[in-house]
């Protein structure tokens, strides 16, 4: 198999690493922040933990499709017609992932949230309509595959 199909195939375990090298950094940034802020500590790791677990679950998802054998590299995932139930179900938990986000940014002050820890991420938004805003759009984004790959 060469590199492509070893990238194509075990995306999912790239994915993970690239999530969890970013919560491991981001633990690392905040580290002075917290020292300087104690009352911070537990809201930042309340909020890296949803991070390493909302991000890699999708992924999660597919290696363990990859491990049984219902799904044979990430180009499966675009080809919903006629797909394994497996594929759809990967489908449903992302977008249910992207519900539940978008729901606590929009209407439970995760915006706001993110603006106040703001060391837990990169994003250098000061304003939670920049934030809400910044999340449709990637959500748009997401159900813009999924439409891609329904219409495929």
């Amino acid at each position: 198999m060469d590199i492509f199909g070893i990238l194509t195939k075990h995306f999912w375990a790239v994915a993970i690493g690239v999530n969890l090298l970013n919560v491991t950094l981001l633990k690392k940034n905040i580290k002075r922040h917290v020292q300087q802020q104690p009352e911070l500590a537990v809201g930042y790791n309340d909020l890296l933990k949803k991070f390493a677990i909302y991000l890699n679950l999708p992924w999660a998802l597919m290696g363990a499709g990859v491990m049984v054998g219902r799904i044979d590299s990430l180009s499966d995932i675009m080809n919903i017609r006629g797909a394994d139930p497996f594929i759809l179900v990967w489908w449903v938990v992302l977008l249910l992932d992207i519900a539940v986000i978008d729901y606590w940014i929009i209407y439970r002050k995760g915006a706001e949230r993110l603006i106040t820890y703001n060391r837990a991420h990169t994003l250098n938004l000061t304003d939670p309509k920049q934030v809400k805003t910044f999340f449709i759009l990637c959500s748009a984004g997401v159900v813009g595959a999924f439409v891609m790959a329904v219409s495929s």
